[in-house]
């Protein structure tokens, strides 16, 4: 039993020495602690280091040196380390005892303590890093307390802000490119998008080329600046069409860009070409195009306008008709003939029946020139018993009843012939009490009474109706049908002056004792009591403008011919008025140019008259036949006076 008492002792002193080291460690983490809360941190540091040197599982110690390495105050201060030494004791937190966690309780180090120095520490590297500029801190922070969204938030924000300052300060698509392939969730995301869509368009527009625009449109075609780019193609391919300035580069600039916004133009310049307009030129008659190049030489007595591809020209003092190209497609063989209208066209030839005027035989022939149907009427050339197509039928005086009727194109009435055909006398110069069809209705005069009537003979409006033929500068012999969908009616009791739609119910009055004129281009003239005063109005029946003027004319491409002065006299069609007295206004009343001119109304000169069409209208300017277009310039002008 003796050899066995060294053992004990030793086992005894053993443990006396670990109770005193651990009653001396208890010591020095107190004194640690207090020295922390007087921020006597040198001691604190000192102590701390000195527990763990006796015991590097000390859990306590690794808070301690975490608060000390954490307090703003100390000299030495490390948020970094400190968030080592605080995973260090949190590694080490379940090694501790019940009366060593009630230690640290003691000096206020429980787990939400932990939490929220890790916050606060993060916090500052955040914003330590954001202060440097630092990008790559700022990721760092973001890998290390990815787990931790108080931390995390601000870190990804501040992140993306110091990225996309750097995109703006390269300040090229390809940064902004990078940004939005690095950073897709920043909510700088959409700003950079747009940045890097106009840099990106700015670096092909800059070229600027054909080559160049159609590549990015290759390239990007969900771009919102495609659109500026296939504008951008489609002008400069529209300026090599002008440039080249043929027929056939203008048909291929359409057909490769129907839809481009040129595409208005291009057409305008076909049209231009197409267009074959009545010229004299040395006593004799031609055609130029809208350019004003002389297309079929001046060989024709008289001429008329181009309708329905072709043209009535007189030659050897008989009427025939010629195509584009001026070849005679219909021998000239007629004594008088009138325009085409819906494939058919009435002519005249002389009758051998003689008396004391000479009479002729009208028919209608079609575009091959063959007689359309196996049916003549006797005429004596001024008043005409047949007239143009429109809607499909043409309107007949009937020989036996002479009553108006509506003929199919086999010569059918399909009309009956019911109807008064002219008002005044018969010595006087004919006024026709009819209209040809149009949008399904044609005005008709019957008995006393006049309105519309539709392809069936039925009355859409009847009733003591008229049309009002003001002194204007319309020129027509004929009474109007529907018009923009409206058709002019004045009431012969009261005088008042309405518009009816399609359906036959009014769709404008106007105040008693205003007149209106009949719609053209969308809008119509209306004459108000004041004398020389129009106004403007539009479908709705809105005044658009006013003007004062002695005549109108109606629009026509959006522009009209006004004349300001009454005639002094009048020569057939031509009005000898004041030099200045006609001007062109647009549909605010303004005048786009200014020079003097004068038109005429002779339906025999439609062409004459001051309408546009294509761009393009003839007027007398200086006495001499001339086209302008619609900027005031002069297209083509004769050398010799009317």
């Amino acid at each position: 039993m003796r050899r066995y008492a060294p053992l004990h002792r030793l086992w005894i002193f053993s443990l006396a020495f670990v109770l005193l080291a651990f009653q001396f460690a208890n010591k020095d983490l107190d004194r640690a602690f207090k020295a922390l809360q007087g921020q006597d941190f040198t001691t604190a540091e000192r102590l701390f280091n000195k527990i763990l040197l006796d015991d590097a599982d000390d859990a306590r110690a690794f808070y301690g040196l975490a608060a000390v390495y954490a307090h703003p105050d100390f000299p030495h201060r490390n948020a970094q380390r400190a968030l080592e030494y605080l995973a260090d004791a949190e590694a080490r937190l379940p090694m501790l005892r019940k009366k060593e966690v009630a230690f640290l309780e003691k000096y206020g180090i429980t787990p939400g303590y932990a939490a929220g120095l890790r916050v606060r520490l993060g916090t500052e590297i955040v914003q330590e890093a954001y202060a440097n500029r630092s990008i790559g801190g700022l990721e760092a922070a973001l890998r290390q307390f990815q787990n931790l969204p108080e931390v995390a938030g601000p870190a990804r924000i501040r992140r993306d802000e110091l990225a996309f300052a750097e995109a703006e300060k390269v300040g090229t698509y390809q940064a902004y490119q990078g940004f939005m392939s690095k950073y897709p969730e920043a909510a700088q995301e959409a700003e950079a998008r747009k940045r890097y869509e106009s840099l990106l368009y700015q670096s092909f527009s800059r070229v600027g080329t054909l080559l160049a625009y159609r590549q990015f449109m290759e390239a990007h075609p969900d771009s919102p600046y495609y659109g500026q780019a296939r504008e951008a193609y489609d002008r400069l391919t529209y300026e090599e069409a002008a440039r080249r300035d043929t027929p056939e580069a203008y048909q291929e600039f359409l057909r490769d860009h129907p839809d481009s916004p040129f595409a208005p133009e291009a057409r305008a310049q076909l049209r231009r070409y197409a267009l074959r307009l009545p010229v004299r030129m040395a006593g004799a008659w031609g055609f130029i195009n809208g350019r004003g190049e002389l297309v079929i030489p001046p060989a024709f007595q008289r001429a008329g306008p181009f309708a329905g591809g072709l043209a009535r020209v007189r030659q050897n003092g008989k009427w025939g008709y010629i195509d584009d190209r001026g070849k005679m497609v219909i021998s000239a063989t007629f004594d008088a003939a009138a325009d085409f209208s819906e494939g058919l066209a009435v002519v005249l030839t002389r009758s051998p029946k003689r008396g004391k005027k000479p009479l002729y035989r009208a028919f209608y022939i079609d575009t091959t020139g063959r007689q359309a149907f196996d049916k003549s009427y006797e005429t004596d050339g001024v008043r005409m018993p047949i007239h143009a197509f429109s809607g499909g039928l043409g309107a007949v005086i009937d020989p036996k009843t002479v009553k108006l009727g509506y003929v199919d194109r086999q010569g059918n009435f399909a009309v009956a012939p019911l109807f008064t055909p002219t008002l005044g006398p018969a010595a006087a110069p004919p006024e026709y009490a009819f209209s040809g069809f149009r949008s399904g209705y044609a005005w008709v005069k019957d008995g006393a009474e006049e309105g519309l009537i539709d392809p069936k003979g039925v009355f859409l409006v009847q009733g003591k109706y008229t049309q009002p033929r003001e002194d204007t500068l319309v020129g027509s012999l004929y009474r109007q049908s529907f018009r923009n969908g409206l058709c002019l009616v004045q009431d012969r009791t009261g005088g008042q002056t309405f518009y009816v739609d399609t359906t036959g119910k009014k769709a404008i009055t106007l105040p008693a004792r205003v007149v209106g004129l009949p719609f053209r281009d969308g809008v119509a003239w209306v004459r108000l009591p004041v004398a020389g005063q129009y106004q403007l109005i539009d479908r709705t029946g809105t005044m658009l403008t006013d003007v004062y003027a002695a005549r109108v004319r109606p629009f026509s491409e959006g522009l009209a011919v006004v004349q300001r002065e009454a005639p002094a006299k009048r020569v057939f069609f031509y009005d000898e008025v004041p030099e200045g007295s006609y001007v062109y206004l647009d549909k605010k009343g303004n005048q786009p140019f200014d020079f003097k001119f004068h038109v005429l109304t002779d339906p025999e000169y439609p062409f004459l008259n001051g309408d546009f069409n294509g761009g393009v209208a003839g007027v007398l300017l200086e006495g001499r036949q001339t086209y302008i277009d619609r900027q005031g310039n002069v297209v083509w002008q004769s050398k010799e006076t009317w």
